[in-house]
């Protein structure tokens, strides 16, 4: 048992830790994409706009995005720098964010536009996500109310009765 648990742990522990930081990213990228059309709006280059959402935010989204300006410093283009963001992550969302912000660079959209269309999509969807998981809720609920709060509930009402019933009928 020691063997197989010291064996399967660490990938259990690496995979909660994974869909965690995941998770925390997926939390804080609308408020960051916000951030960042705001500065991008104000006439700040992509670049400096990457450092500004770093003064003002901390949080895993904010490291991977000193990641993608330090590897943009380093002379990597700006959409190799996103793609290979997109690809540590794994976030299907962000995968989207940077496909769109290269086709903007691609077609000469500004950033801008696409920053506030994505944005409003991710919390559209955070939105649609918490609606589902407030659907899910009284399924879960239903169990431990059956099994703990019926009970309880029957004997506050039953058990006078049945006390009753044993005394006019035990003789007692």
């Amino acid at each position: 048992v020691g063997a197989m648990v010291g064996y399967t742990g660490p990938t259990f522990f690496l995979r909660f830790k994974s869909k965690s930081h995941q998770q925390k990213i997926r939390e804080q990228l609308p408020d960051a994409m916000d951030l960042l059309g705001v500065c991008i709006e104000a006439g700040l280059s992509f670049d400096i706009s990457l450092i500004k959402v770093a003064e003002k935010l901390k949080g895993p989204f904010i490291d991977e995005l000193m990641i993608v300006h330090r590897e943009i410093q380093m002379g990597r283009t700006r959409r190799d720098a996103l793609q290979n963001l997109a690809k540590s992550t794994d976030i299907a969302e962000l995968k989207t964010f940077v496909s769109a912000l290269a086709q903007a660079e691609q077609l000469g959209i500004p950033i801008i536009n696409v920053m506030r269309i994505q944005s409003a999509q991710l919390r559209v969807a955070r939105k649609q996500a918490a609606q589902e998981k407030g659907a899910k809720a009284p399924v879960k609920i239903l169990l431990p109310m059956i099994g703990f709060i019926f009970p309880v509930i029957f004997i506050v009402i039953i058990g006078p009765t049945v006390i009753n019933v044993i005394r006019q009928f035990g003789g007692g």
